[in-house]
């Protein structure tokens, strides 16, 4: 069973302030397209140094989307719980705050979004660094 949407797309974001990583603006509409599909979620988030992020939720399931540069002049987008319990937590009975099936549903959302925004060239793969042998087009069920 999958636990995170990993994407690779091809393109330059553009970038709000020079002293900050590019991509608020990119999760900032993608949160509203998320708003769109009935999910709630936060302003996007300086995610480290490096990238954005942003935790959408849906009926108590909540996912972090996160882009940032993949260093080969190409972005990574990757959707995950947002909360992943660890072993001590997964003994215990906890579970991940979503479900594959939530993370794929942002996904797909995700995977429009880009490319209405001219993100054409997508590479999608679960649990994985996706590349032209191992990625698809768009997001896979789990």
């Amino acid at each position: 069973m999958g636990n995170s949407q990993n994407c690779v797309f091809e393109g330059q974001l553009p970038a709000t302030d020079p002293n900050l990583p590019a991509g608020e603006s990119l999760l900032g509409d993608m949160c509203q397209s998320l708003r769109n599909a009935g999910w709630e979620c936060v302003d996007p988030d300086l995610w480290g140094s490096s990238g954005w992020s942003l935790v959408a939720s849906c009926d108590r399931e909540e996912v972090e989307v996160v882009v940032t540069s993949s260093g080969d002049g190409n972005q990574f987008l990757q959707i995950a719980p947002y909360r992943t319990p660890g072993v001590l937590g997964r003994l215990m009975g906890k579970k991940p705050s979503a479900t594959p099936e939530s993370v794929f549903a942002v996904a797909n959302v995700a995977h429009r979004h880009l490319t209405g925004a001219g993100f054409d060239t997508q590479l999608w793969l679960w649990d994985g660094y996706p590349d032209h042998e191992t990625g698809t087009t768009s997001p896979a069920p789990a």
